[in-house]
């Protein structure tokens, strides 16, 4: 039961990860009830602003309902998401591989998504809602069988986006 099975990131705080892989983390194993497993690799909270740049996320999952298989943002958090691979990362509910929310403001830049998702899952692979704002510039979607970009009651700036051959 928590956020972020490799880290979590919180409360004001501004770390550097960098040049990582995290395969196989697992959220909410024990959590049938609260839906507080969030974040298979990483999660920010609590006005965050952490620099993720140069990862490999494979095969990470929220499980116990949660939301984001790799990386999970709310609570005014800010981070900068930059040159990563997202691959085969999964959820129960709402974004496969990337969740914010909350007030989160991202910038996702550059990134590759490919293989996120479960067949006949929701959500999309990445997912904004709840009051949330995200630039995304330069990433690529494809292949990702839960869907691409999924922006519900949330701001979007998004430029030079490559986003094909994605799932319902």
């Amino acid at each position: 039961v928590g956020n972020g099975a490799g880290v979590l990131c919180l409360s004001h705080s501004s770390p550097k990860i960098e040049g990582n892989l995290f395969v196989r983390n697992l959220t909410g194993l024990e959590d049938e009830q609260t839906r507080s497993s969030n974040g298979g690799a990483i999660g920010c909270s609590h006005f965050s602003s952490p620099t993720i740049e140069g990862n490999l996320f494979l095969e990470n999952d929220a499980q116990g309902r949660g939301d984001a298989g790799a990386l999970y943002m709310e609570f005014s958090s800010s981070p900068r998401v930059i040159g990563n691979v997202f691959t085969r990362n999964t959820s129960e509910d709402d974004g496969a591989a990337v969740y914010m929310m909350k007030g989160a403001s991202p910038h996702i830049v550059g990134n590759l998504f490919v293989g996120n998702g479960r067949e006949g899952g929701k959500g999309g692979t990445l997912r904004l809602s709840k009051a949330c704002s995200a630039t995304l510039e330069g990433n690529t979607f494809v292949g990702n069988p839960q869907g691409g970009v999924v922006v519900v009651d949330a701001a979007l700036n998004s430029a030079n986006n490559v986003i094909a051959h994605n799932g319902p």
